[in-house]
């Protein structure tokens, strides 16, 4: 597999988590990026604002109360094509709702590059480094919030081993995680935020330490928040295609997890396997020990 097509998997799982987090916890979004807007009330469609880009990956729209939009995109480095490629896509969304548009760029690096100025032309956009703060004292902050049963912002919670990349990860990692097991929620929230955690740290953490991971939160309970996310599908296109749906989707995360180099048309094997089969990868995934052993099994 070529490299970019390796970056663009990665890319993508990742960009897939951060979606998936500020959605599930959208009415908390503004205030964990410090935003001063408007209450978000709707998550926009994406697809019904797609333009042909070669890397475009999250594309998260908010409506907000006053009828203005916005727009999250997220950039390990943001570079010049990047603010072009965003400035295509403000354009094309104010170009079908002819509303304000607030663009808000995710970051693990602190940047410079937030402005195009092209003479008659000009284009700004919000960089928020979501790596910058200090780990300790929001730590203690959450750790006293939860202790005493206080409400949180789940999202801080999920971001916060990314304020410590540049030291040993796996000790803040355990303690971050060790914190979310304290939360008085469901054991179905608690996996989603611990697999957030795991995803958003993946490129930091050992294999043999994600591997550990997923085992504690136990495969089969996470195949059993799959099959609720499914079912919900499934009041609109089937019950039976909801759940399968909804179970290849974690089954692949899964997959990338243990086997970062898989090459994308494993994906369609996944996908062809009915609900059943989908169990039994999930536990066989448990002892397989190199991509070779999945490709038996498919």
């Amino acid at each position: 597999m070529e490299e970019n097509e390796e970056l663009k998997i990665s890319y993508k799982n990742y960009d897939m988590v951060i979606k998936d987090a500020l959605t599930l916890f959208e009415n908390k979004t503004l205030d964990f990026l410090g935003l001063d807007l408007p209450k978000i009330i709707s998550v926009e469609d994406s697809e019904l604002y797609k333009i042909e880009t070669k890397n475009n990956f999250i594309d998260l729209i908010f409506m907000l109360e006053d009828g203005t939009l916005l727009h999250i995109e997220e950039e390990a480095h943001v570079s010049s094509k990047d603010l072009l490629r965003f400035a295509q896509t403000d354009l094309m969304l104010y170009g079908k709702r002819h509303t304000k548009i607030h663009t808000v760029v995710l970051t693990k690096h602190n940047t410079s590059m937030t402005t195009i100025n092209a003479g008659s032309f000009n284009y700004d956009v919000t960089v928020l480094n979501l790596a910058k703060g200090n780990w300790q004292d929001d730590y203690n902050r959450l750790k006293t919030q939860i202790e005493q049963e206080q409400a949180i912002n789940e999202l801080e919670l999920i971001f916060l081993p990314l304020k410590k990349l540049d030291e040993e990860n796996e000790i803040y990692v355990d303690q971050s995680i060790a914190l979310a097991k304290q939360l008085k929620t469901s054991k179905e929230m608690k996996s989603k935020i611990i697999s957030m955690m795991v995803v958003l740290m993946d490129k930091h953490l050992t294999k043999e330490k994600i591997l550990n991971i997923w085992e504690e939160l136990s495969m089969l309970n996470i195949v059993k928040v799959a099959e609720e996310k499914g079912m919900e599908k499934g009041m609109e296109k089937g019950m039976e295609k909801g759940i399968e749906k909804g179970k290849e989707e974690l089954i692949w995360k899964m997959i990338l997890k243990k086997f970062p180099d898989i090459q994308y048309k494993y994906y369609e094997k996944v996908k062809a396997l009915k609900v059943d089969k989908l169990d039994d990868l999930s536990l066989a995934l448990l002892d397989m020990k190199d991509s070779k052993e999945l490709d038996l099994y498919l």
